[in-house]
Parts: C-alpha cells; structure tokens; sequence
C-alpha cells in the first residue's frame, strides 16, 4: 500500500509537467516543502521536481509582487478577517525566509506583517522568537 506522502509526491511529480503547481503553506508542510517552493507574493509555485535556490533577483521580484497584493487587500479596511489572512500569509513568507537562511528577507517580512495586524499573537510571538534566536533581545 502507498502511503500518503509518497502518493502526494507521486502526483504533484506528474501534475507538474503539464500544470503549475501553487501551495498555500500550513503548518508542519512548510518545513517539509521548503526547499521546493518559490515565493510568488502571498502563496508558492511548488516545484516537486527540483529543489529552489532562490537569488537576489528572484527575492527582489517577490518584494515588488507582494506589496501589490498587500495594498489591494487593505484598500477594504473593513474586511477584518481578509486584513488576519493577509498578516497570516505574510507571516508564513516570513516563516519561509528564516528557515531557509534569508534573515534580513525574513525580518522585513515580519515587520510587514507585523504593520497589517499588529495585534496578532501568533505573529508577535514568532516575530519575538525570531529576534531572540538572531541575538536583538532589545526589539
């Protein structure tokens, strides 16, 4: 019998030769798929069959995508909860920055999604997390 991840890994392996493949990261996936996602403003083209390496021009790219999405969404300050699921999109870019290695990426990240919803827990917390791991106890 298959098992699960080996069939989704089957599937994403062939569905990529003739689709792009988008993934909104969750939770434990992230970890897991990292490697071979590339950041596309709030979501990721999933690359199953090679692993990314991401350069300056490609970080670059996706800091003039992102701030159009973030405008777009905010332009209606009364839909509360699209502002929560943009500051938790822009905190799992974060999230994918500081796992792989891109720090000052990840801190600028953070900071965004920190000025979307500066009341979110989740993202005060892993914000906290991040500048004590990178020695800045004083922010």
């Amino acid at each position: 019998m298959l098992h699960t991840i080996d069939y989704f890994w089957r599937l994403a392996k062939l569905n990529e030769k003739n689709h792009q493949i988008f993934w909104d990261p969750v939770g434990k996936s992230q970890d897991i798929l990292n490697p071979y996602l590339y950041p596309e403003g709030l979501i990721f083209r999933f690359y199953p069959n090679s692993k990314i390496n991401l350069e300056d021009k490609d970080v670059n790219l996706h800091n003039k995508v992102l701030p159009k999405y973030i405008e777009t969404i905010l332009d209606n300050k009364a839909d509360n909860e699209a502002i929560k699921v943009l500051a938790k999109k822009t905190l799992a870019v974060a999230r994918y920055f500081e796992k792989i290695g891109l720090i000052n990426e990840a801190e600028h990240s953070y900071q965004i999604a920190m000025s979307i919803k500066p009341d979110m827990k989740e993202t005060l917390y892993s914000y906290g997390i991040f500048l004590a791991s990178n020695g800045d106890i004083e922010k």
